[in-house]
């Protein structure tokens, strides 16, 4: 999902939700494991500045 563009994590559950029901604390965690080894990176919004994009 994120290869098509980027996400915030909130939107990532809303696309899982459709096949799989995961709670944000599932997502979260494994968001934060995935930014720790490399694999994704977060970009913060400009306009709102808690709201950040993962890609």
């Amino acid at each position: 999902m994120l290869v098509r563009k980027p996400c915030s994590g909130y939107e990532l559950k809303q696309y899982i939700n459709l096949f799989w029901e995961a709670h944000h604390s599932q997502i979260y965690t494994a968001l934060n494991k995935l930014h720790e080894q490399g694999y994704v990176s977060v970009e913060t919004d400009a306009i709102h500045k808690q709201k950040k994009f993962i890609t």
